[in-house]
């Protein structure tokens, strides 16, 4: 086994079912320490309690959870806050599921303190995982612009091979902006590559097939609360971005400077590898308006889908 990783996961659990298997295999994994969860996007003190009822059914029960924040600073969806997933289950509102900002509610300025904090801390030995719409992280950058610089930031979220809007940057393309103008150390996993990660019926039945254990049994039923909501296949689209940080060669990556197009009607949300636009003439000063990013250009999936199910059976 390889060095530990030390990881924060910033999550919008709740809505798709891959951020909960992220969050369940970080868990069970003897490659992370997980020294915090945050969570982004609008009702993020329940998707926060979410989280901390995965957690206290895992063995790991002093990992601290923030709400971050729940209002984007400008998307293509709701900004309602109040909104409940497919995963809801009433006792989630029981006390002890309370993020540590409570008192917070949505608002979440905690959650960006704590990256900052933590970052800080522990620099480059540190990476945050972010699964989510970037608000936390664009938030944490206007609060301390230096603090993050040091430490890396894996992403799941863009799409870089086609023109397509995935979720994650569509659902705060102002806080993309800001995040990949900055001179953060970026990896990103998009949706083109991490689609190839849909698992098949007998592939979905061996993850859900568990012994009782209390994080299997909730695991699975958060399965079949989003299978009855939305009636999809589940795509390992977290849990990629998650693997990734530890098993670094299960992608193959190439750099590219990464423009975030916040203006036009159809256009609002994509994220532009400035080098592969072939119908305009890149500049090196064009670089200074957006980050040298790692990009993940392919996948494994095979090799990637097997050790998932390998170890999802430990949790």
């Amino acid at each position: 086994m390889g060095k530990v990783k030390k990881i924060i996961i910033d999550t919008d659990i709740g809505d798709d079912i891959d951020d909960l298997l992220a969050l369940v295999y970080a868990l069970s994994s003897e490659d992370y320490e997980i020294l915090g969860v945050t969570t982004s996007f609008l009702n993020t003190n329940l998707r926060a309690r979410e989280a901390r009822k995965a957690i206290l059914l895992s063995s790991q029960k002093n990992i601290p959870v923030y709400a971050g924040i729940g209002l984007p600073v400008k998307g293509l969806h709701s900004s309602d806050v109040t909104a409940s997933f497919s995963q809801f289950t009433p006792d989630l509102l029981d006390p002890v599921y309370a993020p540590l900002n409570e008192e917070e509610g949505c608002r979440g300025l905690s959650a960006p303190r704590f990256l900052n904090a933590m970052a800080k801390k522990y620099g480059a030995d540190l990476t945050i995982v972010c699964l989510a719409p970037l608000t936390n992280i664009a938030k944490a950058l206007e609060l301390e612009p230096d603090a993050l610089l040091a430490t890396p930031i894996v992403m799941m979220g863009g799409c870089y091979s086609k023109l397509s809007r995935e979720w994650n940057i569509e659902c705060d393309y102002a806080a993309a902006k800001k995040v990949f103008s900055s001179p953060l150390h970026l990896t990103c996993l998009g949706s083109d590559i991490t689609k190839l990660t849909e698992m098949d019926r007998q592939e979905e039945q061996e993850l859900l097939s568990d012994d009782g254990n209390p994080i299997d049994s909730y695991r699975t039923a958060c399965v079949q609360l989003w299978k009855k909501a939305t009636s999809r296949k589940i795509v390992l689209h977290d849990p990629l971005a998650l693997y990734s940080v530890s098993h670094p060669d299960i992608c193959s990556y190439e750099d590219r400077h990464v423009f975030v197009e916040t203006e036009g009607t159809y256009s609002r949300g994509l994220t532009l590898p400035l080098e592969d636009l072939l119908w305009v003439t890149y500049k090196k000063e064009d670089g200074a308006c957006c980050a040298y990013s790692h990009i993940a250009v392919a996948v494994d999936s095979i090799s990637f889908k097997k050790a998932f199910l390998r170890n999802a059976k430990i949790a």
